[in-house]
């Protein structure tokens, strides 16, 4: 993989992650939480942040991941970098700021609305993505939805702006809601005329209850060539035995693919974490100890054949 992209993608998994725990914290069992524009804003936010990532410039020299052979010395940096993305999801907090209104900027007068969202680094290091838009709900001709199930669907364009780059971004996102299930699925373009690249973000949302899952998944193009591309996706289930949390990463460039599922299971106030990964070979299996002081014990589990 490239050393820039994977730092990129790393950033867009915190970011996501980070988006994705807003969401699960601020969603209370019963219903109620984020209405349909935050939850809009939020979703908006993590696809001008994406696109600011992985298409805004050049890239370094290739750097292959290999696999850690059990040396849990070699790979607690990695693994780390992981877990946190997890306590993301657990502790609900996000490095983000974002705010909606009325477009006032002569220069993309043809967008109604503007939004400006602006995170933050663990370095204390802030980046500005402002978003320009129009959405427009597209009318269905006929009603085939069955009693108690509705769906909405819009069309988005307009332009994120981080500081000289300037990207096209356009898509659809549609609502469907039947009882206390809903599901939302989007898929957005974002383009880079200065370099050729562009972005396809896609993601399927699922709320039922005390049941949350979601799954991302990036494409990113060259001159309109695949080059690479990610998925991830989130589940997380709260009941009266306890609270389950699972992480899965799937990347693929140039041939070669990396999995990751990290699983976190609290059942009478005692955790275990499960850590799986393949990067180019057998699956490898770890287990993950939280510290007092916030950081992991790993533990070397084996390895296998199957994921």
């Amino acid at each position: 993989m490239k050393k820039k992209f994977i730092i990129s993608m790393i950033v867009v998994l915190v970011l996501a992650i980070a988006l994705t725990a807003l969401l699960i914290a601020c969603t209370p069992a019963g219903g109620g939480g984020l209405n349909a524009q935050e939850e809009q804003n939020n979703i908006f936010a993590l696809v001008a942040i994406s696109a600011g990532e992985l298409i805004s410039g050049g890239e370094s020299d290739t750097q292959t991941a290999s696999l850690a052979g059990g040396d849990t010395t070699a790979i607690a940096a990695e693994l780390d970098q992981y877990m946190a993305m997890l306590d993301s999801i657990i502790g609900g907090s996000t490095p983000i700021t974002s705010t909606v209104g009325a477009n006032t900027n002569a220069e993309y007068a043809q967008y109604e609305t503007v939004q400006t969202v602006t995170t933050t680094s663990v370095g204390g290091v802030s980046e500005t993505y402002t978003i320009y838009y129009n959405e427009t709900y597209q009318p269905e001709y006929g009603d085939d939805d069955d009693w108690g199930e509705s769906e909405e669907n819009y069309r988005v364009e307009g332009v994120m702006v981080n500081g000289e780059n300037v990207f096209e971004v356009r898509g659809w996102r549609t609502l469907e809601t039947e009882g206390r299930e809903t599901e939302e699925s989007l898929e957005f373009t974002a383009r880079n005329a200065a370099n050729g690249m562009s972005m396809v973000f896609e993601l399927e949302n699922e709320n039922e209850g005390n049941e949350t899952g979601r799954e991302f998944a990036y494409t990113i193009y060259q001159n309109n060539r695949r080059v690479r591309s990610f998925e991830i996706g989130f589940e997380k289930e709260s009941g009266w035995t306890g609270d389950e949390t699972e992480f899965e990463l799937f990347t693929h460039e140039n041939g070669q693919s990396m999995e990751y599922e990290i699983e976190s299971v609290t059942r009478g106030g005692v955790e275990t974490i499960r850590i799986t990964r393949r990067v180019g070979g057998p699956v490898e299996r770890y287990y993950a100890t939280r510290n007092a002081d916030g950081t992991y014990a790993y533990e070397f589990a084996g390895t296998g054949d199957r994921w």
